[in-house]
């Protein structure tokens, strides 16, 4: 467990993970994440005008930054715009990385198997069948 602890402290802090969260953020940004529909209806409830407004994740994303009229209902948006890209580039950071460390920690690595010598060889060999060695 501290091993973990340590590798996703390690991965939050590099370089090269922020960068990747914001190149995802950036190739994700075109996805549409709020839809909102609008109807007029006349008074016995019959549809008159119908108009659906999607908005991309960049579109949101500039909303919030400037707090424009209606910024709140795009921070739902972002935040999961935002958690999900984060969510996933976490995983799979901290899953490629505790492979590494797992693989070059010596502490964590399994005992390797003993080396098969000439000598440790004949010494098997003589043990299973004494009347080839003679």
């Amino acid at each position: 467990m501290k091993t973990l602890l340590k590798t996703a402290a390690r991965v939050l802090l590099s370089w090269q993970f922020i960068l990747n969260l914001l190149v995802i953020l950036l190739i994700t940004c075109w996805v549409p994440l709020l839809s909102q529909t609008v109807e007029m209806r006349d008074a016995d409830g019959n549809l008159m005008q119908q108009a659906t407004n999607t908005f991309r994740a960049y579109q949101s994303w500039w909303t919030v930054v400037r707090l424009a009229p209606g910024w709140r209902g795009h921070l739902s948006a972002v935040g999961m715009h935002f958690g999900l890209c984060f969510a996933i580039t976490f995983g799979v950071w901290v899953w490629f990385t505790a492979i590494r460390v797992l693989r070059t920690d010596p502490l964590l690595r399994p005992p390797e198997e003993l080396t098969s010598g000439s000598a440790a060889g004949d010494d098997i060999q003589e043990a299973q069948d004494p009347s080839e060695s003679k």
